[in-house]
């Protein structure tokens, strides 16, 4: 969703999978969520129980997995997770820049996003394997980056999941 979305009053209790090779691509970015892949809007009032998997070999890519949603820009209110997140990469050769970003509502948010009225119990586990690689992994936000005209934030959120990332 772009440009102000609104996701509202939402469950899935299905898993989520991605399976994926870009050995001969460069600069592919992935965005996986339990509700969205990606959104510029508002997620509200959603809950998650579902498994969200993210299974590949890739290439100079970079990964955001989260329970409710991989990437936003906007507003996410009363939401919450209890489903297990799931991430193992392979890079595709020893050069690649591989990045993996995994939250247990939300892998990646930017300028200005704010997060409010969640929790998280599902288990966080990632493995990435191979190249220059990082992982980025929290209980609520993998990453959550703010600009100096617009910060970010979270605010009344709990995370009772586990927490395990491995890089080989």
């Amino acid at each position: 969703l772009e440009d102000g979305g609104i996701i509202r009053n939402v469950s899935n209790t299905n898993e989520v999978s991605s399976l994926v090779n870009t050995q001969d691509m460069n600069d592919a970015d992935f965005y996986i969520g339990g509700i969205a892949g990606e959104i510029t809007g508002t997620i509200e009032n959603v809950q998650n129980s579902g498994r969200v998997k993210h299974v590949g070999t890739i290439m100079e890519d970079e990964t955001s997995i989260g329970g409710i949603a991989g990437w936003i820009r906007g507003e996410m209110r009363n939401v919450s997770n209890t489903g297990e997140i799931i991430s193992d990469i392979r890079s595709a050769n020893a050069l690649s820049e591989t990045s993996v970003e995994i939250g247990g509502i939300l892998g990646t948010g930017k300028h200005g996003s704010k997060i409010s009225n969640a929790y998280n119990a599902g288990n966080l586990t990632a493995y990435l394997d191979g190249g220059r690689s990082d992982i980025s992994l929290g209980g609520i936000a993998g990453t959550l980056a703010g600009i100096v005209s617009k910060s970010s934030s979270i605010t009344s959120a709990y995370n009772t999941g586990n927490l395990s990332g491995t890089i080989g």
